[in-house]
């Protein structure tokens, strides 16, 4: 795991490596290891990072997306410090329980946490 955060923090891990596995693996470790405020400062920071690393836009139409960011981070909360595998089982499109599929272009949701409901 120590590798893998690593990676994430430079920026070298490879768009094929960048799963949803390793996003709820990331967040895992961030949300277990700095609790949940500290967890999504440096999981913003380091998804924006990464993605500009891997020539990815954070625009309003690409790369970062506050609400889903969010909806993981307090997903994985939620589980409990279980392990970092139970967390990777979690759906992809777990996300479409309470958010239509509209979120994903939603450019507000993109920029600032839109609550379910309010989208």
């Amino acid at each position: 795991m120590d590798e893998f955060i690593r990676r994430f923090e430079a920026g070298t891990l490879r768009k094929e490596e960048w799963t949803h596995a390793a996003h709820l693996r990331m967040a895992h470790w961030y949300v277990w290891s700095h609790g949940e405020a500290e967890a999504g400062l440096r999981i913003r920071a380091g998804i924006r990072h990464l993605n500009e690393c891997m020539g990815v836009a954070n625009t309003e139409e690409s790369g970062f997306h506050e609400t889903l960011t969010e909806f993981w981070i307090l997903e994985v909360r939620a589980l409990g410090p279980v392990a970092v595998e139970e967390a990777m089982k979690l759906p992809a499109d777990l996300w479409k329980r309470d958010y239509g599929s509209d979120i994903v272009r939603n450019r507000r949701a993109r920029r600032e946490y839109v609550r379910p409901g309010e989208a």
